[in-house]
């Protein structure tokens, strides 16, 4: 496509190229001009829809800025810290990750010449870009109590994240900020979940995400008692692929589309202007 060359040789290059099933090599062509096309994303191998639909948004948001997303999965911090430098080492665009842990850090060989966006958890080295996630336990508690419920119990994981605690910290703000009290569960079984509603201890439960809500689903199915007309439930996060499973749960819709826009923009340098990334 380069100017200057006779249109009858481009047709014989081309046409020699096809005949012997040529492809141009995109790592020669960006070590020529020093400029890459491809950016790189870490996602935890045992990845739930949650980010896989939220890694397609990346995908697309990066493809309208003509750049392509190579993605890879890794257990724990020794394989993420492994992954990031294959990346490094290919001299890829700039890199997404999903920490293995808040107190994860980019390795220091790596971490300088290019940007690193954090999504879910933030880690040291990496541009954090999410969403208010205390806002997100605020308003799902106050959802709750505009529909009259008073006794609301909150369920969650026991892993030390961020969004996850600030995801409970907002529904306990919420809840003691109105005279009401706090009710929470951490992973329960499904026996831990009907002893909610049967001791009368709660009227509605919001769940940190949409795979807890459906434990709960299941619970009071197994047990004969109907959602919502004797207990409300409410996930979070809206994954589309989850919804298309399961489309009758009440859930917060995570911002995906937001999150992708505003993590495409500080990969492809636009770190001073990021896209105001949405609420729930």
């Amino acid at each position: 496509g380069r100017p200057g060359i006779a249109e009858a040789t481009r047709r014989k290059i081309l046409d020699a190229a096809r005949k012997h099933g040529y492809t141009p090599n995109p790592a020669a062509r960006e070590l020529m001009t020093g400029k890459s096309s491809c950016c790189g994303a870490v996602i935890p191998a045992n990845s739930s829809v949650f980010f896989l639909d939220l890694f397609e948004e990346l995908r697309k948001a990066l493809r309208k800025r003509g750049l392509s997303l190579l993605i890879a999965p890794a257990a724990g911090a020794e394989e993420s810290s492994a992954a990031l430098r294959e990346m490094a080492a290919r001299r890829l665009r700039s890199i997404a990750l999903v920490p293995p842990s808040d107190s994860y850090a980019i390795p220091s060989d790596i971490a300088k010449g290019r940007i690193f966006a954090s999504l879910a958890s933030p880690c040291k080295g990496a541009l954090y870009i999410a969403p208010d996630e205390v806002r997100t336990g605020h308003d799902g508690a106050s959802y709750l109590w505009s529909l009259g419920h008073r006794e609301i119990a909150y369920i969650t994981y026991k892993r030390d994240a961020k969004a996850i605690r600030d995801r409970r910290q907002g529904y306990e703000d919420f809840l003691l900020s109105n005279g009401g009290k706090t009710l929470v569960a951490i992973q329960p079984s499904q026996e831990e979940i009907l002893a909610l509603v049967q001791r009368g201890k709660a009227s509605a439960i919001l769940c940190h995400n949409d795979w807890l809500a459906l434990n709960c689903l299941r619970a009071f199915e197994k047990a004969g008692i109907k959602v919502p007309d004797e207990i409300s439930i409410m996930g979070v996060d809206d994954s589309p692929t989850f919804t298309a499973l399961f489309p009758g749960l009440s859930t917060m819709a995570y911002p995906y589309a937001s999150v992708a826009e505003a993590a495409a923009s500080a990969m492809f340098g636009a770190t001073e202007s990021l896209p105001e990334i949405e609420p729930f």
